[in-house]
């Protein structure tokens, strides 16, 4: 038996970078692009329910990875931002007159929302 052989030996670490900061599936994110353009239109409507319905519809867009056909309650608004019924329904109404939404209702039931990527020409991206 040879000494050596209870020698502690140094041990090897390998370190990885640290990845970006990411949310965990659990907390609630905003997946962009969100076009400035489009947030300071919202924002200048002059109830603030607008821009933080808008919030709630590109929150659902990132979620359903989609811009059209996006069915928005008010239990999402309520989840994400804290935003009434009443108030959440109003920031529809008010983006669609913008011409930054376009929105199907049917009574009883959620809204079925398309965003409008370029309000000045009524028409998408």
């Amino acid at each position: 038996m040879d000494i050596s052989d209870f020698k502690l030996q140094p041990a090897t670490v390998q370190v990885q970078p640290a990845s970006p900061a990411r949310a965990r599936r659990t907390e609630l994110f905003l997946k962009g692009p969100v076009p400035m353009l489009w947030l300071a239109a919202a924002s200048g409507v002059p109830r603030k329910n607008a821009l933080a319905a808008g919030i709630v519809v590109f929150h659902v867009a990132g979620i359903k990875r989609a811009d059209q056909g996006l069915t928005v309650t008010a239990t999402r608004a309520k989840e994400v931002l804290g935003l009434g019924k009443k108030a959440f329904q109003r920031g529809l109404r008010d983006l669609e007159e913008r011409g930054l939404i376009r929105v199907e209702r049917v009574n009883g039931r959620a809204a079925v929302v398309d965003i409008v990527w370029n309000p000045e020409s009524g028409g998408e991206q």
